[in-house]
């Protein structure tokens, strides 16, 4: 039987300018901590309905908005949602009155799954002075998964290191079929 390949998901190193998308808000304009969205956990707060463009840039289907929020095209939403509709929630959003059809996409599924043995990482310690964050991953060069922990998912979040969203080859193949643009694919296991 074929190990199972997955990807982290990230932003395409051939652009040369992206947009850096702001934190969300409600209809009255009350901001929501971004990190909300970010952590592998379902959102139940108020909908986010606007996202701030703080810094101009090309249209794509593809970004991480303020602390590592996903926002992206409705097309690809909907792709993700079709391949793994219990992993996600979408909220859409409009992108400062001029562009519609974005998607904050939520990963509600966390993953105990990092291969340390395989990984290069560093974690939170006592001279770092920092006592509420000694244990976890402070920074992660090199991710590597444990592919029978992931099996059965095609997007979720680490454990430990929600920074990185991941996706099934599954995944991946469907969104490079539909040509989605801003993103690149990372392996992992």
């Amino acid at each position: 039987m074929m190990t199972p390949s997955f990807y982290k998901i990230w932003m395409s190193p051939a652009l040369k300018e992206v947009w850096f998308l702001s934190e969300p808000r409600t209809a009255d304009g009350q901001i929501i901590d971004p990190r909300r969205f970010s952590k592998g956990v379902r959102y139940n707060g108020p909908s986010p309905v606007k996202v701030r463009v703080k810094y101009p840039g090309p249209a794509i289907d593809f970004h991480f908005g303020a602390l590592d929020m996903l926002v992206v095209s409705g097309r690809i939403a909907r792709i993700i949602a079709a391949i793994a509709p219990a992993d996600v929630q979408r909220f859409p959003v409009l992108l400062d009155d001029r562009h519609c059809g974005y998607e904050i996409l939520n990963i509600t599924q966390l993953i105990p799954c990092v291969d340390e043995s395989r990984s290069e990482f560093t974690k939170w310690v006592e001279a770092d002075n920092r006592p509420d964050l000694i244990g976890p991953y402070r920074s992660m060069p090199k991710l590597r998964l444990l592919p029978a922990a992931c099996t059965g998912h095609a997007i979720f979040r680490v454990y430990g290191w929600e920074v990185a969203p991941i996706a099934s080859q599954q995944l991946k193949d469907a969104l490079e079929e539909a040509r989605c643009t801003g993103i690149a694919f990372v392996p992992v296991t």
